[in-house]
């Protein structure tokens, strides 16, 4: 049997869902929906042109329709529920009829801000997406780099305040793998996309930042290190049990966010060069002879076969991390150093030769809990 389109498979994820008293994890989605298709389990193999399980990938688009059209939420890392305006829907109208989606589909995919559905009762207001307009731009970015330029953006629709990364041409193709990658990190300590370009993937809108690592007054306090050394360790096993190493660790990528429902929190920006998951690279971006990274805290491998470097690679730019909090300037292709209690630590992360490294973010974690303040 083909595989539906994502769009076919809205109308069991949402019929799923309310059937459901809390949240659920993707898997049990996939499951719902792969039975409610009587699908096989060949069905359920069959893979997509660029390596990825066609179901899979279809699924979880249509989760992410759910969610941009207001009718889902994620109150759970990996986990979905209906929202308030989600479960409205489904009790008014319990076998969603096809104009009910279609006037949904318009909010996805054409960014109307508020909706009045044919059926009686159900108007839902929501932002737009997927439409640059829908944000106010300074003419001067706040932050530029080799592929992109940042800028506070302001969200017509509330007025809220974001940061909107706009990529250059020329890194088409890395903004596209950021986009696809980053939106499905879920996690506390990963910076969250809440909306992109999803024609041609020239930009993408997350939270504006309160504060940047690399603006800190160094060396940092025990404390401060170890809340932002412990967030992005989480972040990075995170990504990295997915198959998705970040590959440029650095204070700048690192910012802290603050929110009235989650508070504080740091965060990993910026995945810009990650690398999916083995088997599932359609293209290779890295070219022979190109430094991956940034100077300093890039590890050797990255001087010399930027394309393979993993989470290795981003084990060795932690290290770094902490040498530069402590105070210390890092210097290409030279084991890091810093002072009680992290020197232990540090000269671990920062062998030169990768196989000396701790081996996983498991391992390190492991580290830093014999860490204490002095």
């Amino acid at each position: 049997m083909a595989i539906p389109p994502f769009r076919d498979l809205v109308r069991p994820v949402l019929q799923y869902f309310a059937g459901c008293d809390g949240p659920v994890h993707v898997a049990q989605i996939r499951d719902a929906v792969a039975k409610s298709l009587n699908l096989t389990t060949e069905d359920r193999g069959a893979m997509l042109s660029n390596g990825a399980v066609a179901f899979d990938n279809r699924v979880s688009w249509a989760i992410n329709w759910t969610k941009r059209a207001g009718l889902a939420v994620s109150p759970v890392r990996s986990k979905w529920q209906l929202s308030e305006t989600g479960r409205h829907l489904l009790t008014t109208h319990p076998t969603l009829p096809s104009e009910v989606l279609a006037t949904f589909e318009a909010t996805v995919t054409k960014g109307r801000p508020t909706v009045q559905t044919s059926a009686p009762n159900i108007q839902v207001t929501v932002p737009p997406v997927g439409d640059r307009r829908a944000y106010r731009l300074p003419s001067q970015p706040i932050a530029s780099g080799g592929q992109a330029d940042v800028f506070v953006a302001v969200r017509k629709f509330d007025e809220r305040k974001f940061a909107i990364k706009k990529g250059r041409r020329t890194f088409g193709d890395r903004m596209k793998r950021e986009i696809e990658v980053q939106s499905k990190l879920v996690h506390p300590n990963i910076m969250p996309i809440v909306d992109w370009d999803i024609r041609d993937y020239r930009w993408y809108v997350m939270p504006l930042g309160s504060s940047v690592m690399a603006d800190l007054v160094r060396p940092l306090s025990f404390t401060n290190l170890r809340e932002i050394i412990d967030s992005v360790t989480a972040a990075l096993e995170f990504a990295h049990a997915g198959g998705n190493p970040h590959r440029d660790v650095k204070p700048a990528n690192v910012i802290k966010l603050v929110d009235e429902t989650n508070g504080s929190r740091w965060v990993l920006s910026d995945w810009g060069l990650t690398r999916r998951a083995p088997g599932t690279t359609t293209s290779r971006l890295t070219k022979t002879g190109q430094l991956l990274g940034t100077e300093g805290f890039a590890p050797p491998e990255a001087y010399k076969d930027a394309h393979n470097v993993g989470a290795l690679g981003d084990i060795y730019s932690l290290g770094q991390l902490v040498a530069w909090a402590a105070g210390h300037e890092p210097i290409p292709n030279i084991s890091a150093t810093a002072m009680e209690p992290w020197r232990s630590f540090v000269e671990r992360l920062t062998q030169q030769s990768p196989l000396d490294r701790p081996q996983t973010m498991a391992e390190v974690r492991l580290l830093l809990a014999d860490i204490h303040e002095p």
